[in-house]
């Protein structure tokens, strides 16, 4: 029987006026074809998936090896590239950790599909930080799938398991049961493991228990245990406390970075502006603050008032009440921005419905208003509006209480007698 495609090359050889470039390109072809790997069987590509994941786990929780969450991070996206769906919890877990919800749903909803019903349990999480309601229902169909999977001897799993049982989250709390489940994976090396058990230890004054345990987490790189050890075991400002803060802030905890700036503010700017600007690279809303009055004051830095309203923003776009605050009399002021007191109203309005520490009578209408005018009065050295500001409290103050505040109607005439005195 001819090769007819033996033949068709050996034509276009033979015709072709390039026929020596045709043929060396075409050999080229053919030893591509060649070397090219066989498509995997799907039994070899479950294979290799799983052997991806344990890896990245090994590298996450320092099974036996040293924590690395580049490689972690690497090898689990490898395998879940292949349609692990450990893989694709973890990264999920992960992702909710550095705050990239949308990412985090996408990975878990992939696992969930491929039938790791314990992603409902990060659902759960995420759910609860956009305030979507279902969370405690997510969180319980979650906590009954981890819970399965860690009574199959599946001990990946038994960091997420112990944590809910510690906080009881998608269950009742049960710390007696969160020892009894760290403790099998800590005795296999996991290092998050010793962490957690370590910490509940330290809770119980434990101090002779807890110390080797976080010693030993914290030798693998584990960032809270560096951490705990610095703020809980060795001597505030000691070498070794010292040393350990380093470790988990060169790890990115936010905790020891925040207490290294704030250890250093006095002792060393250059090093606490250092920090800070760490910890606001991590979307650490203090830093942020903290980096803003430095700014503001030329401590350190140049002075820069467009650099302190930049981070007091980005601060602000996090919700944090301080920055809000100081953006509201900035505007108030017109000092490193244009006076506005629509925004200084808008800022401030913001602060009393997030501020949970507020009582119903701060929070009344009517206080509010009292509270803008004495803004106005301080901040905007502004009689006219503290003045409006004022009248509108206590307007709503006497159709809601029907009262007669004395007292404000007595700031109230003393705001006119001033101002008929500048006429």
């Amino acid at each position: 029987m001819i090769d007819i495609i033996a033949l068709l090359i050996a034509t276009a050889v033979i015709d072709s006026p390039l026929s020596h470039t045709s043929a060396a390109a075409t050999s080229s072809a053919l030893k591509s074809t060649i070397s090219a790997p066989a498509p995997m069987t799907p039994e070899q590509r479950l294979e290799k998936a799983k052997a991806l994941y344990e890896k990245g786990f090994d590298y996450e929780y320092g099974i036996t090896k040293t924590v690395d969450r580049t490689l972690a991070d690497k090898f689990l996206k490898e395998a879940a590239d292949l349609g692990h769906a450990d893989a694709l919890f973890f990264l999920g877990m992960n992702a909710v950790e550095s705050g990239d919800l949308e990412q985090a749903r996408a990975y878990i909803n992939s696992a969930i599909e491929l039938g790791n019903m314990a992603g409902k349990y990060i659902l759960g999480e995420i759910s609860e930080q956009e305030y979507l309601g279902d969370s405690e229902e997510l969180y319980k169909a979650g906590f009954k799938a981890l819970k399965e999977k860690v009574e199959q001897g599946d001990l990946h799993y038994s960091n997420v398991l112990g944590y809910a049982y510690r906080f009881g989250i998608g269950t009742e709390e049960n710390i007696k049961q969160a020892i009894k489940v760290f403790t099998p994976s800590a005795e296999q090396g996991n290092a998050m493991s010793l962490g957690h058990l370590s910490e509940l230890y330290l809770e119980q004054d434990k101090i002779e228990k807890a110390k080797p345990l976080m010693l030993k987490a914290a030798e693998k790189n584990n960032d809270m245990a560096q951490y705990n050890l610095a703020y809980n075991i060795y001597e505030t400002g000691s070498e070794e406390s010292l040393y350990w803060l380093n470790k988990a802030a060169e790890n990115n905890n936010l905790q020891a970075i925040m207490y290294l700036a704030i250890y250093y503010q006095d002792k060393d700017i250059k090093k606490a502006i250092y920090y800070y600007q760490k910890g606001a690279e991590l979307n650490n809303s203090r830093a942020m603050l903290e980096l803003s009055y430095l700014y503001e004051n030329g401590e350190g830095v140049e002075k820069d008032d467009k650099k302190a309203v930049e981070l007091l923003e980005e601060a602000f776009r996090l919700q944090n009440l301080e920055a809000m605050n100081e953006l509201s009399i900035r505007y108030l002021e017109g000092r490193g921005v244009e006076r506005n007191y629509e925004m200084a109203e808008a800022l401030f309005n913001n602060i009393i419905s997030l501020d949970e520490s507020l009582s119903e009578k701060e929070t009344a209408s009517y206080n509010v208003y009292y509270q803008l005018a004495e803004r106005y009065e301080e901040f905007a050295k502004d009689d006219n509006a503290a003045l409006d500001a004022y009248k509108k409290g206590l307007e709503i103050e006497k159709k809601e209480t029907k009262r007669d505040n004395k007292k404000i109607k007595a700031k109230i005439k003393a705001l006119e007698a001033k101002l008929n005195q500048k006429k």
